[in-house]
């Protein structure tokens, strides 16, 4: 399962379609490879973040906080902490 939602969330932050903007903006346009996240994982409001940069500078619609995409995101964003 962790397997699972580890794939989708690496696939989805380089996916345009996240969010449902309908541009070619992903989550990897401001952090490819991971870039500046390193330590995001840290972030109590880790959620809270995504889903601002989703709205923000995607442009697209905020995911559901107990969704499995949002979920996905988490756990990969977590995995490319710096230890």
């Amino acid at each position: 399962m962790i397997t699972h939602r580890l794939k989708m969330g690496k696939k989805l932050f380089s996916d345009p379609a996240l969010g449902g903007a309908g541009n070619a903006k992903t989550c990897a346009t401001c952090h490819p490879d991971g870039k500046g996240l390193e330590q995001a994982g840290k972030n109590e409001n880790l959620a809270g973040m995504i889903n601002s940069c989703i709205a923000g500078a995607l442009g697209g619609k905020e995911l559901d906080t107990k969704g499995e995409k949002l979920e996905s995101l988490l756990l990969y964003i977590k995995s490319l902490e710096k230890k």
